[in-house]
């Protein structure tokens, strides 16, 4: 894991300024801004890490390489300026083209890309990155998120224009050019909210979340030895929902009311958090997600099919919607405890007796052993034929899933669909009359 520090060049006649950032010392008559981010960022660095410079053509012989005029501190080019530091760090220099068309553009991009490795801890600067390759930069960093798992630590932003134009700052004296450099790191980490939310709203998969939430509050509730509130529910709050959406992609139908139920909980201590602003809209988003749990079982094995079929889990749909089936019939013909496993057994039996007609005498067990509560069990779906037609339907869909496709009839993803959400309104139609 290696650190890398990159920053784009320009060609303006650069005059010397001071240069303030927060939480690091201010760094005085200098002409690069990147004088002053690579004493804050790379001071510590060893020789396994870089220091990159983009240029182009123009940049590097204006400034990259010294000027000729005799006063060196003046002309002195980036090169020798970073040279001087005396870092332990590589300084590398790398052409770019200008970027005046697509083409360039992406000739850009893949040169960006390929200075970046495998698990990187990245540096950047993008006072000078010009045109478009300020947004370029922050494409090429989430792409190489994914692709190379690497990690922004800082974007610096050095705002000369707060100064004023460029022959009023030159006219100042040295002791009144200070320029506010600013960390525009949470930029790079609205951009990670904004794939973890939609993976969220889209997939119902709460990981991303999670891990990035746990990230922003850790060194908050760190600094205040875990006693700031708001840090301390936005970590509950998260976990929650990794924990519920968890217990749903696993189909752990007992966890599900109790998830829910802490996730409610959970939301309601979040949702006046102002320490992470990008959590708002998303607090909306959950609680409408949400509503319909109950923490009754039954109820929320339908709330849950819905959510399976909402975020495409058909697999888990089916599972859950079919378990919790069996829970409503055992509940609804009143023969015990609908977690007792030979209660569920019945269930499945009958359904088989009943409609194969098998007669009594080639019972298995346990239905063999409760005659009269298997009886009751056929009797109640004599009365209530829409349920029972939710079983028979979804039999063959579940072998199918559960054998990966692997037969002659399998059928589509999108039939698969189209079935679980047929049978989940023909149960709530049903249930109603």
């Amino acid at each position: 894991m290696n650190r890398k520090y990159l920053s784009f060049l320009g060609t303006n006649q650069y005059i010397t300024c001071n240069y303030f950032l927060e939480g690091f010392p201010t760094k005085r008559d200098i002409r690069f801004i990147q004088e002053a981010t690579v004493s804050w960022f790379c001071s510590d660095w060893d020789k396994d890490d870089e220091i990159v410079i983009f240029t182009t053509e123009e940049a590097f012989y204006k400034n990259w390489q010294d000027g000729e005029d005799n006063n060196y501190n003046d002309n002195k080019g980036l090169s020798s300026a970073l040279k001087d530091l005396q870092l332990k760090a590589q300084i590398k220099q790398i052409n770019i083209p200008l970027g005046k068309d697509t083409e360039e553009i992406w000739r850009l991009f893949q040169i960006i890309y390929d200075v970046i490795d495998e698990d990187d801890q990245l540096y950047l600067d993008i006072t000078h990155a010009f045109r478009s390759l300020p947004l370029l930069s922050l494409v090429v960093l989430n792409y190489a998120k994914v692709m190379k798992h690497i990690s922004v630590k800082a974007i610096a932003y050095g705002a000369m224009e707060a100064l004023g134009p460029a022959f009023k700052v030159k006219n100042m004296s040295r002791e009144d050019r200070n320029v506010p450099v600013f960390d525009l790191i949470a930029f790079d980490e609205l951009l990670d909210w904004s794939i973890a939310i939609d993976r969220f709203v889209e997939t119902g998969d709460a990981s991303l979340l999670n891990k990035i939430a746990i990230d922003s509050v850790k060194p908050i509730l760190a600094q205040t030895k875990g006693k700031d509130a708001d840090a301390a529910a936005i970590r509950l709050f998260v976990k929650a929902m990794k924990d519920l959406s968890d217990s749903i992609a696993t189909c752990r139908s007992r966890e599900i009311p109790q998830k829910s139920l802490a996730l409610k909980k959970a939301y309601e201590k979040a949702k006046g958090q102002q320490k992470i602003k990008p959590l708002q809209p998303l607090l909306e988003k959950i609680e409408e997600k949400i509503r319909d749990f109950s923490g009754d079982e039954i109820l929320d094995g339908i709330t849950a099919t819905r959510w399976c079929i909402n975020h495409g889990l058909i697999q888990q749909g089916i599972t859950i919607f079919l378990e919790t089936l069996v829970s409503y019939v055992i509940r609804s013909a009143h023969i015990g405890d609908f977690h007792d496993q030979t209660k569920r057994t019945l269930v499945t039996q009958a359904l088989n007796i009943k409609k194969q007609d098998i007669p009594k005498k080639d019972w298995l067990k346990p239905s063999s052993d409760e005659p009269e509560t298997v009886e009751a069990l056929i009797q109640w779906f004599d009365s209530n034929p829409e349920i029972e037609k939710c079983f028979s339907s979804l039999n063959k869909p579940r072998n199918d899933i559960n054998h990966a496709g692997q037969r002659d009839d399998s059928l589509t993803p999108e039939k698969l669909k189209k079935c679980l959400e047929k049978n989940l309104k023909r149960f709530c139609s049903a249930k109603e009359t």
